[in-house]
């Protein structure tokens, strides 16, 4: 297809109509909640028609995955930036990745959205399930693959921290956002609860500074 061409083109303003279409999901279900926006109220939002919409999705769930395509990877680009190979201990690196992540959902609507998404369609079908348990999966896997021996208690794995930061993370989410309340303070606190079952003792006091430091540093 050659650059400039009416094919070309047509393709360009195609992938526009469909961005704008998954911009304005983000927007409504962001202030109205999935489940009580109407497809109507997206095609008026995106200022499309029914066809145009229909073109590019089939419902209104099929929208709501492509919102969750477009969310996810941004969230993995804030994971595997905080669990590089720096010369910080592990459990730091995955501390800070907690609160880079809570950070990134703060500031962007469709990463938000799409961490609601997630865990709502994961209940939907075998696929929307087997897609939540692959996100599932690829979060946890990071995770141990930061942690070394000297990062945590004898007895704990690097699967079972990385399960229980999957947890906390989505639901101090959850919770913060049904209680209106910060996400960053909530979020501190359940690291202070969690690390007591996960670092080794002489290793707390310095972690629980690192917390405290963070939290404040991103508007804990």
């Amino acid at each position: 297809m050659t650059l400039g061409s009416p094919a070309h083109n047509r393709q360009n303003r195609s992938a526009a109509t469909r961005q704008q279409i998954i911009d304005a999901a983000v927007d409504l279900f962001t202030e109205h909640g999935y489940g009580e926006t109407r497809l109507q109220d997206i095609v008026d939002k995106a200022n499309v028609t029914t066809g145009a919409f229909y073109y590019h999705f089939d419902s209104k769930a099929a929208l709501g995955r492509a919102v969750m395509a477009q969310g996810w990877p941004k969230a993995l680009t804030v994971i595997d930036n905080s669990l590089d190979d720096s010369p910080r201990p592990g459990l730091e690196r995955v501390i800070l990745m907690t609160f880079a992540l809570s950070a990134l959902m703060k500031q962007d609507r469709s990463v938000w959205i799409a961490n609601h998404l997630n865990h709502a369609f994961g209940q939907l079908s075998d696929d929307d399930r087997r897609g939540f348990e692959e996100r599932a999966r690829q979060f946890v896997a990071r995770v141990a693959g930061a942690l070394g021996p000297k990062d945590l208690r004898p007895g704990v794995t690097p699967e079972d921290v990385g399960s229980q930061v999957w947890i906390t993370v989505h639901g101090c989410h959850l919770l913060s956002d049904a209680m209106n309340d910060d996400v960053m303070v909530r979020l501190e606190r359940s690291w202070q609860a969690l690390l007591a079952g996960t670092a080794p003792a002489d290793s707390l006091p310095r972690l629980e500074e690192f917390i405290a430091q963070t939290a404040a540093a991103m508007g804990g």
